[in-house]
């Protein structure tokens, strides 16, 4: 059954992003394409985040967020909340919630979210000294 919930072929986004530190600040504009198969699914993107440190395993974040179709077809204007809590070493909780700027007749989603898991994989090696064996 089809849902609607995602465009059909192939799709690669490809970003550029600068984080500069203001303060207790960091600020992130994004740019980026999205490449598709289907060229009426080709846009550009671009945003703004600003996150702060709350503590040493709590950072919170908002965002901004506009993607348009290249043919002109669509047009999404957003905002969100979120943040990431470091739950030790190697895990870390991610989550975010946000709305369409435009009103439901505008066929943009009008709430959307996600709660994921970020694995860390340390490449840390504990340096042996020298053997005491004769």
């Amino acid at each position: 059954m089809e849902r609607g919930l995602v465009d059909f072929g192939t799709r690669f986004y490809l970003p550029i992003e600068v984080t500069k530190k203001i303060g207790s600040f960091e600020v992130n504009p994004e740019v980026g394409y999205w490449f598709a198969s289907d060229k009426s699914s080709q846009a550009w993107a671009a945003g703004l985040v600003v996150l702060r440190e709350v503590n040493k395993r709590l950072e919170l974040a908002g965002e901004l967020y506009n993607t348009a179709n290249t043919n002109g077809t669509n047009h999404w204007n957003t905002y969100d909340g979120g943040g990431r809590y470091k739950l030790n070493e190697h895990f870390v909780l991610l989550f975010m919630a946000g709305r369409s700027f435009r009103g439901p007749s505008s066929g943009q989603p009008q709430f959307f979210g996600y709660l994921g898991m970020q694995f860390l994989f340390s490449m840390k090696h504990k340096k042996e000294g020298p053997s005491s064996e004769p």
